[in-house]
């Protein structure tokens, strides 16, 4: 069940009341990533951004930071900020302290949250040519403070160097990596923020997979229905159940890559609503990176269990995901078409039991 860690007692407020403060921007000031956030708002738009992606990523990542963020305008008072740190940077700033937001992302984005909010006195962000993370981050924040004497906000092992050299931390929803610092740091770090135990985490991921989508998926053992009329042996019979079997199971792994992409795709509109903004993307409760990783590899388990049936049935298992691809990307937003490619991709499961039950029959 979510929490909120304690405030390390050891460490009062009165040993931090002259540093300066240096809050991070992704998975600490916001439960999500504004690089991710920034993929999503632009593939709407342009389907061959991944491609295009690539191309930019060769140039580095602060390339890639900055051709996603050229003329960008995201909606950043929808984002999933953490309760604990605006109460922090709040308290600072009226105990006369400096705060600053420092970030790897681009600094269009960050100027962009940094305006939103009004909290801070400066924003230290990546910029074309200059990827600010890690040790190039660290150097940043010394020219700043002059010196090693400040506080730093941040939520992973990515942070780990700044606060060795800082003279105190704030650990924010911590990963695995954090928690372990934060253990053996105990007198210079506060830990604060909300965060799920590993079984509300892994319940929030198999949320993700929509379980409740995958009886459309039982369509495809329809066509075993035709078998008595074929006066098929018993052991043809098994056979094509069997293929079938495997049938349901790749379009159900196909399914769930698909509702893993509605929900990347819907964050705007989800956040917008009262109901779905608990969802587990738009809440920040499951990273964006989650989804990126766990879609393609849902599509590989996939293709790898419909390869077991036959090749024509992974060309229509492909034929699917395409079409339901499409929907998800602009072909739902017309209510014709949308009722049109609905039932289209219910006779295509249809199509794929056939096929699958044929794959079992004797050539």
């Amino acid at each position: 069940m979510a929490g909120r860690a304690p405030m390390n007692a050891a460490e009062p407020a009165a040993a931090r009341a002259d540093l300066p403060l240096f809050v991070d921007l992704d998975g600490t000031l916001v439960r999500t990533d504004l690089l991710y956030e920034s993929f999503l708002d632009r593939l709407k738009h342009d389907w061959w951004l991944p491609l295009r992606a690539f191309g930019w990523l060769a140039g580095g990542r602060a390339a890639l930071k900055t051709r996603l963020a050229e003329g960008r305008v995201l909606p950043v008072d929808a984002l999933p900020y953490h309760a604990a740190v605006l109460a922090c940077i709040r308290d600072a700033r009226a105990g006369g302290r400096r705060v600053y937001l420092a970030t790897a992302s681009h600094r269009i984005l960050a100027q962009q949250v940094a305006d939103h909010l009004g909290l801070f006195d400066g924003v230290i962000a990546s910029e074309p040519g200059r990827n600010v993370s890690g040790a190039g981050k660290l150097a940043r924040l010394r020219d700043v403070a002059g010196s090693d004497r400040f506080e730093y906000l941040g939520n992973s092992a990515a942070d780990l160097a700044i606060w060795d050299a800082g003279a105190h931390a704030g650990v924010v929803a911590p990963d695995a990596a954090a928690r372990r610092w934060l253990r053996r740091n105990a007198g210079k770090a506060r830990a604060l923020g909300e965060h799920l135990s590993a079984r509300d985490a892994l319940a929030a991921r198999l949320r993700l997979l929509r379980p409740r989508r995958w009886p459309a998926d039982l369509l495809l053992a329809l066509p075993l229905l035709a078998l008595p009329l074929l006066a098929a042996p018993a052991a043809l019979r098994a056979a094509a159940t069997a293929d079938v079997a495997l049938g349901i199971a790749a379009f159900g792994l196909c399914t769930s890559a698909l509702a893993v992409v509605d929900d990347l795709l819907d964050l705007d509109a989800d956040r917008a609503h009262p109901r779905r903004r608990t969802r587990p993307f738009a809440s920040g409760a499951v990273p964006l990176a989650f989804g990126f990783h766990a879609v393609p590899l849902l599509l590989a388990a996939a293709i790898g269990v419909g390869a077991l049936v036959s090749a024509p049935f992974v060309g229509v298992l492909a034929a699917a995901f395409v079409v339901a691809l499409a929907h998800s990307l602009s072909l739902r937003r017309t209510r014709a078409i949308d009722a049109l490619v609905r039932t289209l991709l219910l006779v295509l499961r249809l199509v794929a039991g056939a096929v699958a039950m044929h794959a079992a029959w004797p050539s």
